[in-house]
């Protein structure tokens, strides 16, 4: 484990306690893991933390999200997966639809179309949201960074170029990719000053970045702190749209837009903080995904004026910021 002694994004060595992690220490041989803030900036953080990517990937529940393409995740359904499918299709080829589409964020991910144009999704899995992009705009050029496991066989079998490791390590063409994603990764990321120089260097001129992640001025942080979904030793940062727009001026990039959270995952985030809470955590894996989603629209229905409200004022769950070269 390596312990921070200064922020990443200011440098300042002025970092304060917050609490230990009770989402995590349960599940890590007791460990302890504390959440520190730098009194400079804001940024906050897991300390100690795992030292290696080696380390991170041991922390982090890959089983989750690793999957082949057109294969069913295990607690999902034949019929939800074609359901989410055309969604996204409908997203796509619809522009007038997505402001309704928010409301669906993150089960529905926002995308820039460019014909012909290389992609990159940083913390791709399987590849499922890249070859979700490539039969839509058949045209382009789709490359994944993944440092967990994944089927090779398969992603080559979908003309997918997808690089096993770390961005850095992937050694891309300087002004390479069109658009690059990075979706609910950069917050598992350990070294993000290194991740952004990197981003910036392999991204075109006037190419875009689109990154999303757990809102660190969120409500629902704010009244379970340590007990909050949001936050664990995979969680390595912990940013919030002031955080991440330092982190655009920091490495010279433009701010197209920022947008919060949908309450339907408010929601979700809401009741698995409540189970974290009352000590639920160990049957997580043992509910299927359709009953999370079923409970979290019901949630939804009987709160959505409020949490809508949450989403307006900026302490949604979720930011996703789009940068601009």
């Amino acid at each position: 484990m390596n312990r921070l002694n200064k922020c990443d994004l200011c440098g300042s060595g002025k970092l304060k306690f917050l609490h230990l992690l009770e989402n995590c220490n349960e599940r890590h041989n007791g460990k302890l893991f504390g959440l520190y803030q730098c009194i400079n900036c804001g940024l906050m953080f897991v300390n100690p933390q795992p030292r290696s990517l080696k380390e991170i990937i041991r922390f982090h529940p890959q089983s989750i999200y690793y999957h082949k393409i057109g294969e069913i995740p295990k607690g999902r359904s034949k019929e939800y997966e074609k359901f989410m499918e055309k969604l996204f299709y409908f997203y796509i080829k619809h522009p007038f639809s997505r402001n309704f589409f928010y409301l669906l964020f993150p089960y529905v991910r926002r995308i820039k179309i460019i014909p012909n144009g290389k992609y990159l999704d940083v913390g791709c899995g399987g590849g499922q949201f890249l070859y979700q992009i490539k039969k839509v705009n058949p045209s382009g050029e789709y490359y994944g960074i993944e440092p967990g496991n994944f089927d090779e066989e398969d992603v080559k079998k979908h003309k997918l170029k997808v690089f096993k490791g770390t961005l850095e390590d992937a050694h891309y063409p300087d002004n390479y990719f069109d658009v690059i994603t990075i979706h609910s990764v950069f917050e598992h990321v350990y070294n993000p000053s290194e991740t952004m120089r990197e981003l910036r260097k392999v991204l075109k001129t006037n190419g875009t970045i689109i990154i999303s992640v757990p809102n660190g001025n969120s409500l629902a942080l704010k009244l379970f702190g340590k007990y909050s979904s949001q936050l664990g030793i995979s969680h390595l940062f912990t940013y919030s749209d002031t955080t991440l727009k330092k982190y655009a001026e920091k490495f010279n990039f433009k701010i197209e837009k920022v947008k919060y959270g949908s309450p339907l995952n408010d929601a979700g985030s809401f009741i698995m903080s409540c189970r974290i809470k009352f000590g639920m955590t160990r049957k997580r894996r043992s509910i299927p995904f359709v009953i999370i989603v079923f409970f979290s629209a019901i949630f939804f229905i009987l709160f959505f004026l409020p949490i809508l409200l949450l989403n307006i004022l900026k302490f949604s769950d979720s930011i996703e910021i789009w940068l601009k070269k």
